[in-house]
């Protein structure tokens, strides 16, 4: 069964429990030049997962703790399904870099009724 991913790439503006900016960025190249706005997964066979590799920014003047969130999932039954993982979470991003991080999706073997559904992929950097 091959399932089709579409997710939004979503960067607050302000820190959750936080008063400082963000100032996080994200992209597809090191050069910091491909923003991602959306993340298109592509078709994906239950029990596998897919890799997709991206670049984050730090464009404050402090060390930023990333961390990784997902929300809104369409349908809802979706999120007990799948599984974000990634290599930079709590990671301290210093000022002013950049940093490449890899995004692991993950689909259980046990998903059914779902042939397609979005979610939102939160990246948040608190200082």
């Amino acid at each position: 069964m091959s399932v089709s991913f579409f997710s939004t790439l979503s960067i607050p503006v302000h820190a959750k429990k936080n008063v400082n900016s963000v100032n996080i960025e994200v992209y597809w190249d090191s050069e910091c030049t491909k923003f991602i706005k959306y993340i298109d997964w592509g078709p994906l066979e239950l029990a596998s997962s897919i890799v997709k590799v991206i670049y984050i920014k730090n464009k404050s003047k402090i060390p930023l703790i990333l961390h990784l969130y997902c929300s809104d999932f369409d349908p809802f039954e979706a999120e007990e399904y799948i599984i974000l993982d990634w290599d930079k979470e709590g990671y301290t991003l210093d000022a002013r870099s950049v940093i490449k991080a890899t995004l692991i999706l993950s689909i259980t073997h046990s998903m059914s009724n779902i042939t397609c559904f979005n979610f939102n992929i939160i990246i948040e950097g608190t200082g």
